[in-house]
């Protein structure tokens, strides 16, 4: 089931402006318009992860490592598998929407931050599946950190 946090990803996309989250029966959508049409809640894709479109979850992935480039996006996505990452891109695409990546948020000039878009937060894929001699297998999340501990 999907863990939609405050409404739909599309914000001022009319098929899912205000769009109620799956487990946020109150919840409006990150264009914040009270008289937002609701649309059906088949039109956003089910995930195991969370897509979060509240404020504070915006503001935290709006700014870079270097502070100086901000673009606030309509949604973040927490996946929990990369087929959540798959149908959150499916839909973005058939929608025209635009998408980026975010690891650590250490880049100095936006390029894991789109306006008006979708970030794929991969922190939460941070899984060291394997660390031999000479490669070592992990998730998009994983930090330098978290691999030298696995060694």
């Amino acid at each position: 089931m999907s863990q939609a946090v405050d409404g739909g990803i599309a914000g001022k996309d009319p098929e899912i402006s205000g769009a109620v989250g799956r487990s946020a029966p109150n919840a409006r959508s990150c264009g914040d318009s009270a008289d937002a049409k609701t649309p059906e809640r088949s039109a956003l894709p089910t995930l195991a992860g969370e897509l979060a479109t509240d404020m504070r979850a915006r503001l935290d992935v709006a700014g870079d490592a270097g502070h100086m480039v901000h673009r606030l996006p309509r949604a973040v996505l927490r996946p929990r598998s990369a087929e959540d990452i798959a149908r959150v891109v499916g839909y973005c695409r058939q929608r025209g929407m635009q998408i980026a990546a975010r690891g650590q948020g250490h880049t100095m000039l936006g390029q894991s931050q789109v306006k008006d878009g979708t970030i794929i937060d991969m922190s939460s894929l941070g899984a060291i599946h394997f660390v031999e001699r000479d490669r070592a297998v992990v998730g998009a999340g994983a930090t330098w950190d978290s691999v030298l501990a696995a060694t």
